[in-house]
């Protein structure tokens, strides 16, 4: 069998691929809007058997690391779907594309890379065996828009919403929606997305906002969509407005839009206590997918280990 080899690849190319697992929209939306805004640290590389193209890889590199973006849900290894045959053969292929990735960024002189991988990969093996550290992620997906399927906490904060008189606007302006996004950053030190990315990303998405009575804004978030799902890719409110069932308002609306196609909504991330309290109110499945590292400069990796035990003493 042909060694696997990658090759830069554009966007117009990735119609080859034909994707249609969760997470699509990351390996078109986003690596577009992240071009856009950093052309030269964004890449995007096939994985070619002969002439077939069998995976994509979005890469940014920043001081020779492989880093996953900012609001990038997904940012790692796509691969086309395998085609019938014995599990052998289907691992041994998966094995391949690994090692070959693994192989390119080796000769590319990237000293450390993360990715962040779409929950089609769930063989973790060929990473394992060649080094990188593999952690679990999980993220809710919710295909239900009725209220029955919600917790009743959830029905609570909707139930609050509507008699407050909430009312969901769509086609919002992404001003509002970005400053409550990065004042709850900043409280948690958290890392911050460019307002480059975040209005170039809006751009290719909808701004969905829960206003007062008085108009003024209580809670927006940011919808993207794909052929599988739409995606929560930002969200914000007012802390002033705590407890008033905007975000729960919010979703609901989201849900309702979805629904009438099919498609659920991927709350993009459930792996901190608070954030999956909320999500998992909306009676979404559990979602598991992986992010691997590595680290390939064995200076670094010591360095690495020499800075952890002085720390834990």
């Amino acid at each position: 069998m042909a060694r696997p080899t990658l090759k830069p690849l554009d966007l117009e190319q990735l119609k080859d691929l034909a994707f249609t697992g969760l997470g699509a929209w990351y390996l078109d939306g986003f690596v577009e809007a992240l071009r856009e805004v950093e052309p030269s640290s964004t890449e995007l590389w096939g994985v070619y058997v002969g002439q077939e193209l069998r995976a994509v890889l979005p890469l940014r590199i920043r001081r020779r690391r492989a880093v996953v973006p900012v609001l990038a849900q997904y940012w790692g290894l796509y691969p086309a779907a395998s085609p019938d045959g014995a599990a052998g053969k289907t691992e041994s292929r998966w094995d391949a594309l690994v090692g070959s990735v693994d192989e390119f960024l080796t000769r590319r002189g990237v000293i450390e890379a993360r990715l962040i991988h779409p929950p089609v990969v769930v063989d973790a093996r060929p990473f394992i065996q060649r080094g990188w550290r593999v952690t679990p992620r999980y993220t809710y997906v919710v295909e239900s828009a009725d209220p029955r399927d919600y917790d009743s906490a959830t029905r609570r904060q909707l139930k609050k919403a509507r008699g407050l008189g909430l009312e969901v606007r769509r086609g919002g302006g992404i001003a509002g929606l970005d400053g409550f996004y990065r004042r709850a950053m900043r409280r948690a030190g958290l890392p911050v997305a460019s307002r480059e990315l975040v209005k170039t990303l809006a751009r290719r998405g909808e701004v969905i906002e829960a206003r007062r009575c008085d108009g003024s804004l209580s809670a927006a978030l940011l919808l993207v969509e794909d052929e599988v799902a739409g995606y929560y890719a930002l969200a914000g409110r007012d802390p002033e407005g705590r407890g008033d069932g905007a975000p729960t308002l919010l979703v609901h609306h989201v849900m309702e839009h979805l629904a009438v196609e099919g498609r659920g909504l991927d709350f993009v991330g459930a792996n901190t206590p608070a954030i999956c309290r909320f999500k998992r109110g909306f009676g979404g499945r559990l979602v598991p997918h992986l992010m691997t590292h590595k680290v390939f400069r064995p200076t670094l990796r010591l360095t690495r280990r020499l800075v952890g035990l002085l720390r834990h003493g």
